[in-house]
């Protein structure tokens, strides 16, 4: 579909060497709200290695999000003559009703925890797709939010250095 529409602009742009295609940026955001409240994974089980202050390396994993409100505020999107399909995400805000996160420290005394996060996030990304190709490039992407509050099951004072070093980062 999206092959169509590059080439239908590419004829319609003619000398033009890019065509702005505004109501893809419309399309996306009304399908992201109706995907709220809905799981957008069950599982996804991303895992990674924290370095966090006072308490060393800790492996954190993160499972079953559910999506609460996601609203496209800033949207471009364009093609090229030569089939080249663009979208900028000025800014994507999401929130998070779901997040299920365990931890478990890696040196003594091996504390470990679990629970059920909740998470304000925004973002930014350009993608580029080469409709001829069917490449698709992740061109720029920046976290510009985060603003975790986890609940953990067993040391909540742990819990709170993760969520203000996560926080910071941002």
């Amino acid at each position: 579909m999206l092959r169509n529409i590059a080439t239908t602009f590419a004829l319609v742009g003619g000398a033009a060497a890019t065509q702005e295609v505004p109501i893809f940026c419309r399309l996306l955001a009304v399908a992201l709200q109706e995907a709220e409240g809905t799981p957008i994974v069950g599982d996804v089980n991303v895992s990674t290695q924290v370095d966090a202050p006072i308490i060393g390396n800790i492996d954190v994993s993160l499972s079953h999000m559910a999506i609460d409100n996601v609203d496209v505020v800033d949207c471009d999107a364009s093609v090229t003559d030569q089939g080249t399909f663009t979208v900028e995400i000025k800014k994507l805000a999401l929130s998070l009703k779901e997040l299920d996160w365990k931890y478990s420290q890696g040196r003594w005394p091996h504390v470990s925890d679990y629970g059920r996060a909740t998470a304000d996030t925004s973002f930014s990304f350009t993608i580029g797709i080469d409709m001829k190709t069917e490449q698709h490039n992740m061109l720029d992407m920046k976290l510009n939010q985060l603003d975790m509050h986890l609940g953990a099951q067993e040391h909540t004072w742990i819990t709170k250095i993760i969520e203000k070093t996560t926080n910071f980062m941002t």
